[in-house]
């Protein structure tokens, strides 16, 4: 009994020992936050979405006013590289109103590509990213590009496919425009 006790102890002293990576400097842009703070904007004034989807050769045009937001954005999330575990992965070649990091070789993590052009205020005006996955049961890759004006989204192209190993290459479009 008292063998499970200090164990358990030592779990919750493990625990509150861990980092908390919200308090902790960001390394690099802080993506997360801005997309974040962006669908918290958009769920409060719920614009209207001129959306296209093309999946092969099927496309749908449609405008959309009811938008999970967090959902629509996740692959922007996704493209956030501010992890502890990150933290020496990419090749840094910002400059003054450009923010662009590039994995380096040999690195296996998602993101391979993460630029954000800022305006004078080092707000994001364009954001672009790559994510690859490759594995031996499957591969993808999403080439992410989001333009904003303000401050504020003004639209958002999804373009990238997907490989089972077995199965055959499915392409997918989605462009987003504010209304």
């Amino acid at each position: 009994m008292k063998s499970k006790l200090i164990l358990l102890a030592c779990i919750f002293y493990l625990g509150a020992c861990q980092s908390d990576t919200g308090n902790k400097a960001k390394i690099y842009f802080d993506l997360k936050g801005f997309i974040d703070a962006q669908i918290k904007l958009l769920d409060k004034t719920k614009p209207a979405v001129l959306k296209t989807v093309i999946v092969g050769d099927k496309k749908e045009v449609k405008t959309i006013k009811d938008i999970d937001w967090a959902k629509e954005l996740e692959l922007f999330l996704q493209a956030d590289i501010n992890k502890s575990a990150y933290s020496q992965s990419y090749d840094n070649l910002s400059e003054n109103g450009l923010k662009w990091y590039s994995l380096k070789i040999g690195e296996k993590i998602p993101v391979k590509k993460l630029v954000i052009q800022l305006n004078d205020e080092d707000i994001p005006v364009q954001i672009e990213a790559i994510i690859q996955t490759d594995n031996n049961l499957y591969s993808s890759e999403k080439k992410l590009q989001m333009n904003c004006e303000n401050g504020h989204i003004k639209s958002y192209f999804i373009e990238g496919y997907q490989k089972v190993i077995l199965g055959d290459k499915k392409t997918f479009k989605i462009l987003g425009v504010m209304q």
